[in-house]
């Protein structure tokens, strides 16, 4: 269970949520959907298109080479929690340029982890553990080439204008509490308001443990249900849109 104070002294307080875009994971998550066998619907027509940019643009190996690692969801190091200050196209490659090998490491072997059992581990698998720096150089020039052939426009004329309008819509519901909670409790059943303590609760099993920021994350790409992680004082909502 997370608890997360949204009043104080019969106030609402604003100061305790933030609206997160983040480019980084939604780069991270549309290869995600590239990745998967059946990518849901709407985006498939996007996924046909991706696959024959990965050919004309010779990237296509490198894909087969990363691949696993969005095959079964999206690799911690990507998540808002850590990319929520990371914005600008200098700041993404900075960001994963000075992420420490272990803990980028770490984030790709739980990713190859989650894989079902094969008879042949990809090769990515044993490169992250014998040589991580060369598996995050190689990550790098795949996504800069990614980012400009397949997902800079989408996300420009698209991806980008569509969270600006959620993120207005999360502005007008957090000047009145009852709007804020009518906004996020259709998001999942695991959500709730303590009216008694002022908290919104994420009831899973566990513990309990209180965040003092909550980062509302919509994306435009992530197609499982809406989840609440807490790291450090900080909890993400993330949730498809």
């Amino acid at each position: 269970m997370i608890r997360i104070p949204l009043s104080t002294h019969d106030s609402f307080s604003q100061v305790a949520v933030r609206f997160c875009i983040s480019p980084l994971f939604e780069l991270a998550a549309s290869l995600s959907i590239v990745a998967q066998q059946a990518a849901p619907q709407r985006f498939l027509p996007w996924v046909e298109e991706m696959r024959t940019l990965f050919v004309r643009h010779r990237l296509q190996a490198d894909w087969e080479y990363f691949r696993p690692l969005f095959h079964s969801g999206i690799p911690e190091l990507f998540d808002p929690l850590q990319t929520a200050d990371v914005s600008s196209t200098d700041d993404v490659y900075r960001y994963l340029l000075l992420l420490p090998a272990q803990p980028f490491a770490d984030s790709l072997q739980a990713a190859l982890a989650s894989l079902p059992k094969q008879p042949v581990s990809p090769a990515i698998t044993q490169d992250v553990s014998e040589d991580p720096g060369y598996v995050k150089g190689r990550l790098l020039l795949f996504l800069s080439a990614y980012r400009e052939f397949g997902f800079d426009h989408t996300w420009s004329a698209a991806i980008h204008p569509t969270l600006l309008a959620q993120a207005e819509k999360i502005r007008e519901a957090l000047r009145e509490p009852t709007a804020f909670l009518s906004y996020l409790q259709p998001l999942s059943p695991a959500l709730s308001y303590d009216e008694h303590t002022g908290e919104l609760v994420w009831n899973a099993p566990g513990p309990v443990r209180t965040a003092r920021e909550l980062l509302i994350c919509p994306s435009y790409y992530y197609a499982s249900p809406a989840h609440l992680a807490k790291k450090g004082t900080r909890a993400r909502l993330l949730f498809g849109i």
